[in-house]
């Protein structure tokens, strides 16, 4: 999952001209956000977010707690919005646009893609349904990342098992 988030972070920022972008993915039974990968953030800012309560008053929180997207057009949006805290990763700017995507597995939220921008920016319609296309790849490519990596599990487990009887044979 690690490698597929780096590469859909890598490609999606580039294609979107975002600064930033992380993907988290919610545990502790959807009551925890955790990182697993982010690109262009500020080591400080990532420390801070590394496993964030899903209730969080960021638009991540909004995200598990509606299920849906999140696109903040600006800082005058964001404070409108979300008025009891500042986004992480201004570093100094006077303005930025952000956008968080759920990402759904079989129904279920399992985490969220977020973007960061500097500057204001509207997201047109077209913006959107990319933005969701997007987050909804994010989510099928993991997800087969996660069964592959369970798959792979599954076989060194057989492998050893299947090891330890033939070592009981021989004996």
């Amino acid at each position: 999952p690690e490698d597929v988030t780096h590469a859909i972070l890598t490609h999606a920022t580039r294609a979107l001209g975002a600064y930033a972008g992380a993907v988290a993915r919610l545990v502790d039974a959807g009551r925890t956000f955790e990182l697993v990968g982010t690109r262009g953030y500020p080591a400080a800012v990532i420390a801070e977010v590394l496993r964030v309560p899903a209730d969080t008053p960021y638009p991540i929180g909004h995200v598990a707690r509606a299920g849906e997207a999140v696109f903040l057009e600006s800082l005058a949006a964001w404070r409108a919005r979300f008025p009891a805290v500042e986004p992480a990763a201004l570093a100094g700017r006077d303005d930025g646009a952000w956008a968080a995507l759920p990402l759904r597995t079989a129904g279920r939220l399992t985490g969220v893609l977020t973007l960061s921008f500097w500057t204001a920016r509207a997201f047109s319609d077209d913006d959107r349904t990319f933005l969701v296309a997007v987050a909804h790849q994010c989510a099928i490519a993991m997800e087969r990342a996660r069964l592959h990596a369970e798959v792979a599990e599954a076989r060194g487990v057989a492998e050893r098992a299947d090891r330890a009887k033939g070592d009981f044979l021989a004996n």
